[in-house]
């Protein structure tokens, strides 16, 4: 029995050594064989990890690792993605083509790159056209980004047989009305995130979300939003994070959004609230109207937000608060009030914020 035992025992510490042996072996190997320029690395010692930053590369021809599963390809001066590109990349997770010269995708691309592929990233390059169908191959797509490039439309079919995909950006670009509503006609239903800030949206027109109903995170700061329809947000009854910020629209609509906790719509020049604006949106958490234009908040306009905590009114127009201005933040944590024209605070100013209130910024009038 000692015998055997032992016998076991030195087999176990061959194994662990042959193991070793192999796990540095790749380690070497992934290192000998990286492309001059590039930085090479094992993850977790199974996914081999590619950057090649920043060398100049003109296309995808260089002698990249086909194993690769991470592969970054950002700051060079790639023009054109070549379906060719992408024979033999079989454990593709990751690509990012950031920072280059790509000023079209057509639907041929992607069309050899395995559809392991989980996150591309194509920021900040010169994409004016996107075919239909550039995507299809892509069908474990988690997350798409296509942010500061020269984009004015969508095409029907661009984001079609994406199942899986939870994240779009489409920030910095130039899409108006239209273009957002070829992105809602596609089956994005279990889209999480999107981004839509720094376009040329005109207004949120009826169900214009429709159908998102997974969607939690919504960004449409910095765009040309003039009006909200009553019914622009329906079936967004998940989204918790909306960002309404710098756009000129005149009032706050919010049907439907039963899950919001968090809003954004500072720098709304033309914006008025009244107690009708927080109507179901009992869930909210904070709120941001640093630099809006309205002068004046209506008694009892806070009623409903119970679970506020954080207001954040700095650069508003006012010059002074009613009684009761404040009702109903009764879990109210931060306060501020910076940067305002108030004239005078009162004994009542804050009466129905004494119990939770720590953080009061009241300076500079």
């Amino acid at each position: 029995m000692k015998n055997l035992n032992s016998r076991i025992s030195r087999s176990c510490h061959w194994i662990s050594l042959i193991l070793f042996i192999q796990s540095c072996a790749s380690h070497v190997f992934a290192i000998a064989y990286c492309p001059s320029g590039c930085l090479c690395s094992l993850v977790h010692d199974v996914n081999l990890d590619v950057k090649c930053e920043n060398i100049g590369l003109t296309n995808i021809s260089y002698n990249i690792p086909r194993n690769a599963s991470y592969l970054a390809l950002k700051k060079n001066s790639i023009e054109r993605i070549c379906n060719n590109s992408w024979q033999g990349f079989d454990r593709l997770l990751f690509l990012d083509f950031s920072e280059n010269l790509i000023s079209s995708i057509n639907k041929t691309t992607f069309s050899n790159l395995s559809s392991t592929l989980r996150y591309l990233y194509i920021d900040n390059n010169k994409i004016y056209s996107i075919a239909a169908g550039a995507f299809h191959t892509l069908t474990k797509l988690i997350a798409l980004t296509l942010n500061f490039n020269r984009l004015k439309e969508i095409k029907q079919g661009m984001f079609d047989r994406l199942p899986v995909l939870n994240h779009l950006s489409l920030s910095n670009n130039q899409l108006g009305l239209r273009a957002v509503k070829n992105v809602t006609k596609h089956d994005l239903r279990y889209l999480r995130k999107l981004y839509l800030h720094i376009n040329v949206i005109e207004m949120i027109t009826e169900d214009l979300f429709f159908g998102m109903e997974r969607l939690d995170d919504l960004d449409l700061g910095f765009n040309k939003i003039s009006h909200i329809d009553e019914n622009g947000f329906r079936g967004l009854g998940r989204v918790a994070w909306l960002r309404l910020r710098d756009n000129p629209f005149k009032k706050l609509v919010f049907t439907g959004m039963t899950s919001l906790i968090y809003i954004d719509a500072s720098q709304t020049p033309y914006l008025t609230i009244d107690a009708s604006t927080f109507i179901n949106t009992s869930q909210l958490t904070e709120i941001n109207f640093i630099q809006s234009g309205f002068t004046d908040i209506p008694n009892n306009t806070f009623l409903p937000l119970g679970n506020v905590r954080y207001v954040h009114l700095s650069g508003i127009k006012m010059s002074e608060f009613k009684p009761g201005t404040f009702r109903g933040l009764k879990k109210c944590m931060k306060l501020d009030i910076r940067h305002m024209y108030l004239t005078r605070i009162t004994n009542e100013t804050f009466s129905y914020l004494e119990e939770r209130l720590i953080v009061l910024y009241a300076f500079s009038f």
